[in-house]
């Protein structure tokens, strides 16, 4: 018996991910579901196993690499949205994208100097490195009966495969051209109209892992609706935190205080069996008066075309939108970077 051939993913047509000032998008099956690690400061190892009556998701990842973090993710919500970009205007796309680290860098709102390039090439390899074994998505047919319902069991690394041309830059290998192969799980997903959300632009500064998937989950459930609510103990098993129960209930509460997340806000309250229970708002449905409240978000694009700005006085604009709760965008950004030149995103 012959050995299996190799997919040649050679014979894919190659697209190019440079779009600029693109609408920030993500995958709703991933938003609502701990598909990645917490912690940016240690490697995790120990498989996220998240288990419900009629799905399931199990994450795992071998020595050196560990589980790709939320802050991998950075990097497929910025080519997610280059496919769609590309799917929306009608041009050609595929599995196989070329990038360069500048160009993905700069739409992650992250640093363009050696560094980050350094860091860049080491999330790749943790993309390519974790595997994902789930039943999330349904077949295409639709059978009558909801308990017939049939998924698809898939198993994928959120990279089937990468190259990455590198230069030497003191005695370290910077990589100066990315080609990498979406899995076609993911791929297929960023194609089906209205399989992507578009996200915050602010969601790639916040600094707390934790912080950044409550906000993914609050912009699946929550969306343009006035609120959602969750059980502690439901957001724990959500949010895949390592930490012990008690410990994620205090950390959610100082959270609350801080009241950081983008477009959502957060509150808690004693359920009727006595256990706290956390609703998220949506900012723009809160009085007007209320200190939390935000206005709706425009994304660039729409921003330029409602008060014809070119794109640097768009983006001036834009921080004196968000300046009006108080909250510096170009402040939170000198500080996000600061604190990954020491932690590896």
């Amino acid at each position: 018996m012959s050995l299996r051939k190799l997919p040649n993913f050679t014979q894919l047509d190659l697209f190019h991910a440079d779009f600029n000032d693109v609408a920030i998008r993500a995958l709703r099956e991933v938003m609502e579901r701990p598909f990645f690690s917490l912690s940016n400061n240690k490697p995790r190892f120990e498989p996220i196993i998240y288990k419900t009556n009629s799905a399931e998701v199990i994450i795992t990842a071998g020595k050196p690499y560990g589980i790709a973090t939320v802050f991998d993710h950075d990097i497929l919500i910025w080519l997610v949205s280059q496919v769609v970009e590309a799917r929306d205007k009608g041009e050609p796309t595929s599995p196989q994208i070329f990038f360069t680290p500048y160009d993905c860098l700069r739409g992650m709102y992250r640093r363009t100097n050696g560094h980050y390039y350094q860091l860049l090439g080491r999330a790749i390899e943790r993309l390519g490195a974790t595997f994902i074994s789930t039943n999330i998505r349904k077949k295409d047919q639709i059978p009558l009966s909801l308990k017939e319902r049939s998924r698809l069991k898939a198993g994928f690394h959120w990279l089937e495969s990468y190259g990455m041309q590198t230069v030497k830059k003191n005695g370290k290998d910077v990589p100066q051209g990315i080609t990498a192969v979406l899995p076609n799980w993911l791929y297929q997903g960023a194609l089906k109209q209205g399989s992507v959300l578009t996200i915050d632009e602010r969601y790639f500064l916040i600094r707390s892992g934790l912080e950044r998937v409550l906000y993914m989950i609050a912009r699946k459930h929550v969306g343009r609706q006035q609120q959602w609510t969750f059980t502690m103990r439901e957001l724990y098993e959500k949010t895949g935190s390592e930490s012990r129960f008690s410990d994620f209930v205090v950390k959610i509460r100082k959270i609350v205080v801080r009241d950081l997340l983008p477009e959502y806000c957060m509150d808690i309250y004693r359920g009727q069996h006595d256990d706290e229970v956390v609703i998220f708002s949506n900012r723009c449905k809160l009085a007007f008066d209320d200190p939390r409240y935000e206005s709706p978000r425009l994304d660039k694009r729409t921003q330029r075309l409602r008060i014809g700005l070119l794109p640097d006085e768009a983006d001036e604009a834009r921080l004196k939108l968000y300046a009006r709760r108080g909250i510096d965008l170009q402040e939170n950004a000198v500080k996000f970077l600061a604190e990954h030149d020491v932690d590896n995103s």
